[in-house]
């Protein structure tokens, strides 16, 4: 580590440089992780004004321990908590002053001369150099986090290293680049396919399943009406449409996939960078299988990186057990990660099954409600996942997710010190029950103070 670092937060940074960035000292670690929260705090509150106003109602004048800033922490709803009416209502004056209240950087630079739905005021911010990424979820109502282009480079940078620490794959252009999805969207996950497109793929072959953008307009409407379908509200005549227009997509979808298969299978000798969730790696092996594909003969050089949840597959181990057959390639030599669009950097699998902390992401575990800190120096803990990425430029790097994790605090068998996630659950999965936080729910007020206008839904 570079001591002649003129910050903590750079210290920490430069720690990606390193040879296993998921592997440090933890104690020295830990100092310069406090010393970051502080630093962090010291700038964000003179940009963001409803951050400072929280810190002065709770007392917080400096960041002495962790449990200083879980105050502090965003939930992670609060980058959804903008209401619908500023979008049925065209309100892109009001969605920038909302945005603004969460960004380090004013928005007053944006044109929204010809802006005529969502997705022409995100392209709007991002021609401005507000690189906005959005997360639709199952309410319809997508989050929208703000990243500056400091932001998407480091980005690019991080998201290099586990390929290298698992695979030992160069970012070097070297490799076929197939990712299972589309090539464009202003979401996190084609943000990433997009960034490693660039970092690995070889000129002209980057292959995708369909160039169509994603709408965020159409992802939010047709989760909408999915809810309202389940909630038992929905008119016959919207359900008949929606039914239509997802037999056409399913349609059109179908044949693409069939046609990215055939690419993929006639590269399948060659070295591959393979960038797919778990039901499209199912599909690949099903694809291979029934055009012949021998199992295990995949070139034996490439990177394939996959992640996701398993509903609706058979039991885990069966599941991977038949794709390592087919690839010929064992899972602890895949890239597997955990991470959220809240955060700017990711966890990296060991070959243990344990998702390793990054040296510039804080573990902050809570309670249910997310109102208590539960971190301890050693042993195993449960509870709400919390996190602060020293690494964010655009946004505070504090937030309270919807996650239950089991971490252990102890160092772990595959070598590296610890912190380690050992199980991820998400607490509306669970029988315990609702997702709703105490202290951190209460910045939706702070933002509506803030921004001001009528927040009917």
């Amino acid at each position: 580590m570079d001591q002649t670092a003129t910050s903590a937060t750079d210290q920490l940074i430069e720690l990606w440089g390193t040879l296993d960035p998921w592997s440090y000292d933890r104690a020295a670690v830990a100092d310069l992780q406090l010393q970051a929260l502080q630093e962090r705090f010291s700038e964000r509150r003179d940009q963001l004004p409803l951050l400072e106003q929280r810190a002065r109602d709770e007392g917080v004048d400096r960041i002495n321990s962790v449990q200083d800033v879980v105050p502090l922490l965003f939930s992670h709803t609060t980058y959804k908590s903008y209401p619908t009416s500023f979008i049925e209502k065209g309100q892109w004056e009001m969605m920038n002053r909302w945005l603004g209240a969460l960004s380090t950087h004013p928005i007053d630079d944006v044109d929204l001369a010809d802006v005529d739905g969502i997705d022409d005021w995100i392209r709007a911010l991002r021609e401005a150099g507000h690189l906005v990424l959005t997360s639709s979820g199952t309410t319809g109502h997508s989050s929208l986090m703000n990243q500056t282009r400091g932001d998407r480079a480091l980005h690019s940078r991080l998201l290099a290293k586990a390929p290298e620490v698992i695979r030992g794959a160069k970012a070097d252009n070297s490799y076929v680049f197939f990712r299972g999805g589309p090539s464009h969207g202003l979401n996190m996950g084609s943000e990433e396919a997009m960034l490693l497109a660039d970092l690995y793929g070889r000129p002209g072959e980057s292959h995708f399943i369909t160039d169509a953008d994603l709408s965020t307009a159409d992802l939010d409407r047709l989760a909408r009406i999915r809810k309202s379908i389940i909630e038992g509200t929905a008119p016959a005549s919207e359900i008949a449409k929606v039914e239509l227009e997802a037999a056409e997509r399913n349609a059109m979808m179908e044949e693409a996939i069939e046609h990215w298969l055939d690419r993929l299978f006639d590269h399948w000798g060659e070295p591959i960078f393979l960038y797919a969730g778990h039901a499209m790696m199912w599909r690949i092996l099903e694809g291979g299988r029934s055009r012949g594909v021998a199992d295990g003969s995949l070139h034996a050089d490439s990177v394939i990186r996959t992640g996701g949840g398993m509903k609706g597959f058979r039991g885990q181990d069966d599941f991977y057990n038949d794709l390592e057959e087919f690839f010929g390639v064992d899972r602890t030599r895949w890239v597997f990660l955990y991470g959220m669009s809240e955060l700017l950097t990711q966890f990296i699998r060991c070959i243990e099954g344990n998702y390793h902390f990054p040296p510039t992401t804080i573990p902050i575990i809570l309670d249910k409600d997310g109102a208590t800190m539960l971190n301890r120096p050693s042993g195993i803990v449960e509870g709400r996942a919390g996190f602060f990425d020293v690494t964010l430029e655009g946004r505070w790097g504090g937030v309270i997710s919807g996650d239950k994790l089991t971490v252990d605090f102890d160092a772990c068998a595959c070598g590296r010190e610890g912190p380690a996630i050992t199980e991820v659950s998400r607490y509306v999965d669970l029988s315990e029950g609702d997702d709703k936080l105490t202290c951190a729910g209460q910045i939706d007020s702070y933002i509506r103070g803030f921004v001001g206008g009528d927040w009917q839904a």
